[in-house]
Order: structure tokens, then sequence, then C-alpha cells
């Protein structure tokens, strides 16, 4: 029997003529003002806490309040759809010790959410820990910069080795941020002292493997790196039902599945 990850895929470029709000340097509020034009933003933020409203609201760049918004509302959806016993807006969540956001109440599953623009990636599992990273590479820059904060000395002479591209460089660092979250120590682990064989693809921690495993979902997104990482049993084979979440209509749409031995 599979072990099933359901990973939603969710595009927060939902405001008609973004750029255009961006150029005039607006903020969240004067957008959400604006009526019938976004009206699928106004209907995200409802579905937010005050907490997270006002949150959304202290973001100085609108892409990253819009961002906020429609990915932690698209969080609240698909756990209603998913699990059924509360509204949207009633779910209530808490923090571990290493800042791991978690269910509070009716904790009918562990979930996880990264985003970087415009994408948002919500993953559910049922049984065990599950993380997540996606990374868009607009927002990389000059990644050759980073190896010494994300590489393992031996990844970095792989890298250059291999005349190496951002591509690859966000490769070893999303499965180093989705496996971190799976194990729920999320950014307490030095990713340096994680270490990726660029060649198998396994991954150790302070040189042990690490108890996660993970899966680079290919062709999910039209440009970006997604990785989705599993804590549990072993011996239990791993599927990732991929869905797009429309933020504007709330329809979920199956894409796919991808498999891990």
């Amino acid at each position: 029997m599979n072990e099933n990850i359901d990973v939603y895929i969710v595009r927060a470029d939902i405001v008609p003529e973004m750029a255009r709000y961006i150029a005039h340097g607006c903020r969240l509020d004067a957008v959400l003002q604006c009526g019938d034009c976004v009206s699928a933003l106004p209907r995200a933020f409802s579905v937010l806490s005050a907490d997270e409203q006002e949150k959304a609201r202290r973001f100085y760049r609108l892409e990253d309040g819009v961002l906020y918004v429609v990915a932690h509302a698209a969080l609240r959806e698909v756990l209603s759809v998913a699990g059924g016993r509360r509204a949207p807006r009633q779910w209530r969540f808490a923090r571990s010790a290493y800042g791991r956001p978690y269910l509070a109440a009716d904790a009918f599953c562990d979930f996880n959410i990264s985003h970087s623009w415009p994408w948002a990636v919500i993953v559910l599992c049922r049984n065990g820990r599950c993380g997540v990273d996606v990374e868009h590479p607009q927002h990389v820059g000059n990644w050759q910069s980073l190896l010494s904060d994300v590489c393992h000395e031996n990844e970095i002479d792989s890298l250059n080795q291999r005349d190496a591209s951002a591509e690859e460089f966000l490769h070893v660092w999303t499965a180093k941020e989705a496996v971190s979250k799976a194990i729920g120590r999320g950014l307490s682990i030095g990713f340096t002292s994680m270490e990726m064989n660029l060649r198998t693809g396994s991954l150790h921690i302070r040189g042990l493997p690490a108890q996660a495993r993970f899966i680079h979902l290919a062709d999910c997104l039209e440009e970006g790196t997604l990785c989705v990482a599993w804590a549990g049993p072993t011996a239990t084979p791993l599927c990732c039902r991929i869905r797009q979440f429309d933020a504007g209509t709330g329809r979920v749409r199956h894409v796919g599945e991808q498999y891990v031995q």
C-alpha cells in the first residue's frame, strides 16, 4: 500500500494588472479596496485569521503581501476540502519549538507550506511528517554567492566541477529545506551540515543518512524547482498526488502522480 502525500500547487498572481499596482507603489490595503476587479483577493483575505490579516498588511512589497494572503488562504481551504470538519476560517495553528506550524485542533493530518512568487505549494499527509520547498530562479540572483551558506564543501566542489547552473543549485537547496522541514527541525539544521551526493541523489545530515525521503517534482511548474519530502516508515512506497488549486475559484484539479520507492 502506498503512503500518499497530497501536493497542491497554487498560483498567487490572481490580481489583474498586478504590475501596474506595483509600479504605482500600492500597498495591500489599497488593492483590497479596489472592488470587483480583484474580487478573488478580498475573498482570500476574508478567510484569514485576524493575526494573519495583520501580518499580510505589514509586508512592504505588494507581491509579498498578495503571496502570503493567497498561500495561507489556500492552506485553510485545502484543509477543509481534505478534512471537512471545519470551515476554512476556523482552523487554528500552533508552532513547535523549532517554529514548525501544525494544527492546534482536529489534527487529522500533517501539513507544510512553501511559497516563492508566483507559486505557493501546500502538502498534506495522514501519517508521518511532510515538508516542501519551492524556489523560483528569479529570486536567487547571484546564486554562487550563496554556496558557502547553503552547501557542504563537497557539494561546492561538485557544483564547481560540473560548471553547474542555478537549477542544479536549487535542486540541492530545495531538497535540504524540504527534508529539514519534514523531520521537524526546519532551519535549525545548518544546511552546510547536510550533504547531497549529486550523482546518486542521497542526502546525509552530519554524516548519517537523512531520516526522510524526497522527490523533485518535474514539469509541475512553468519555471521553478519543487521538492517534497516525507519522514515515515522507509518500507512504504510513496505517492505524490499532484493537484492544482485555483485561488480565484477554490476549485481543485487533479494533475497526476509521481512515486518514490
